[in-house]
């Protein structure tokens, strides 16, 4: 039985969605790894994310509304193959509140240093870092709970942040790294090499769920 991935990326009318297609082309277009998207949602419907997914004929739903917990359980049972206390919802570039979800299958790549930018979102991150003049950045990958960008970190990456760099300069190193990383992080949850069950992260140490700082 293979792993399944559901792929929430909000995108852009004209494109966007570059997280998911580094999973997609790294998971889905590789056999032999195991791992296939099931689906991709998105609340925009004709751009990036359904562009992407009508690409790789893989099933795409526009979720047109409607942010509790019962909206996006409907949205989950949409596609049959995805179990969600099995396989791994991952949010790349989700610009919405989930909810419903089972927070340790649910991550979320975060572009910058928690927790001084939890509850920013995208360019705003970058936006924030360069006016604030911050020397480092980081790309984090978390698992998402009921509080906003509060979940327990599986991957964080250094990134410096150089004395000319703009907002879009950053933001572009940064994808780069997430694209990289992304996929590799969800092969190793499925693999068992990381991992949370769901209880307090407060009582457990980084090196239990496989913080990689290098």
């Amino acid at each position: 039985m293979q792993n399944q991935v559901l792929l929430f990326a909000t995108g852009t009318p004209a494109g966007g969605a570059t997280g998911a297609r580094s999973v997609v082309e790294a998971l889905h277009l590789q056999p032999g790894k195991g791992i296939a998207v099931c689906g991709i949602v998105s609340n925009i419907a004709g751009g990036g994310a359904e562009k992407l997914a009508e690409e790789y004929d893989i099933p795409f739903f526009h979720h047109t509304g409607g942010y509790t917990a019962a909206d996006y359980h409907a949205t989950f049972e949409r596609f049959a193959a995805f179990d969600p206390e099995r396989d791994l919802v991952v949010l790349c570039g989700w610009n919405k509140i989930i909810r419903g979800h089972v927070p340790y299958r649910t991550i979320n790549p975060h572009p910058g240093p928690r927790p001084a930018t939890n509850g920013l979102y995208d360019r705003a991150i970058y936006e924030w870092l360069i006016t604030a003049r911050y020397l480092q950045s980081s790309l984090n990958i978390h698992y998402a709970t009921a509080e906003i960008d509060k979940g327990p970190t599986l991957f964080s990456k250094r990134i410096t942040i150089d004395a000319d760099d703009t907002p879009e300069l950053l933001r572009t190193r940064t994808q780069q790294i997430e694209h990289r990383w992304l996929p590799h992080v969800i092969e190793m949850i499925f693999s068992g090499e990381m991992g949370w069950d769901g209880r307090d992260p407060d009582d457990y140490p980084e090196s239990v769920w496989g913080s990689i700082t290098t």
